[in-house]
């Protein structure tokens, strides 16, 4: 027993050393290029107006930077505006006007339902090249997926609540940050404001210190740990409750196979008796 017990710690020492992360999905996939083979994920946040000719033109940026680096990035999408109310109450608020918040809602809406690989980003793309356009382009920009389910789920999405829980959501976001100016740039959680070349963003990014993803990381390796550690003092607990129980059944059988005193004592005096009885008839 004490040599499993001793394996055991050992097999739990030897699994907090290793970068269990990648065994568990955490955000780590191929580096940026040129680096080494694998690495956390970068967080990138790119903060926007649907209708802003800047934030449009970011949006189209970071497609090619998608392009580029898609695999080694985390890419997070925000609208900038305001609202009042709640529920099915509320008003929202964008410095184009509501043909803005109406564009927002969709591009969120497009991101939700294609959110696989980027898939949203080239029907956001399509959108962006026209921001005067915005929302009236979506339909044709939405035109390759027309007859599918998830152009029925898009619109679901635009028409219900769902898009105002998604701007709501979005909003809240930007306004947390003290964000109000498109577009803004975080990479990993630090603010960018160099070139907004595809190439420069690209190297910007993999250049960024992916605090989160270490962070997730050790967060990983730690539960994991204290899982492993749990199991060994339920596997330590067991072990101590079938010894004593083993000790207790061992101690009842032989308590019951062995004679008690007043046993020995009727014995003894049985035979002191039928030994006097002999000597007085001899």
């Amino acid at each position: 027993r004490m040599k499993h017990l001793f394996g055991l710690l050992v097999a739990i020492i030897f699994l907090s050393t290793l970068d269990l992360s990648y065994c568990l999905g955490a955000n780590v996939t191929k580096l940026c290029p040129g680096t080494n083979q694998f690495t956390p994920r970068h967080k990138v946040d790119l903060y926007i107006m649907s209708k802003c000719p800047y934030g449009t033109q970011a949006l189209l940026k970071m497609a090619s930077v998608v392009d580029n680096i898609g695999d080694s990035m985390d890419l997070n999408i925000e609208f900038i505006g305001t609202y009042s109310g709640r529920g099915s109450d509320i008003s929202f608020k964008s410095l184009h006007g509501q043909t803005e918040v109406e564009g927002d809602k969709w591009m969120l809406c497009i991101i939700s339902v294609l959110n696989k690989n980027y898939e949203y980003m080239q029907y956001l793309s399509c959108i962006a090249q026209d921001h005067t356009a915005v929302p009236n382009n979506v339909d044709s920009c939405l035109f390759p997926i027309k007859n599918s389910t998830q152009y029925n789920q898009i619109n679901q999405c635009f028409q219900g609540q769902m898009a105002n829980q998604l701007l709501k959501q979005s909003f809240d976001a930007s306004n947390y940050q003290g964000i109000h100016s498109s577009p803004t740039f975080m990479f990993d959680d630090n603010p960018y404001s160099g070139s907004r070349e595809p190439q420069t963003l690209s190297n910007s990014i993999c250049s960024s210190v992916p605090n989160s993803g270490i962070l997730h990381a050790i967060q990983i390796r730690f539960w994991i740990l204290l899982f492993l550690c749990m199991i060994t003092i339920l596997f330590i607990v067991i072990m101590i409750a079938c010894a004593v129980g083993l000790m207790s059944y061992i101690r009842y059988q032989a308590d019951r196979e062995a004679p008690s005193f007043s046993q020995l004592d009727d014995s003894e005096a049985f035979e002191t008796s039928d030994g006097v009885l002999e000597d007085e008839e001899l």
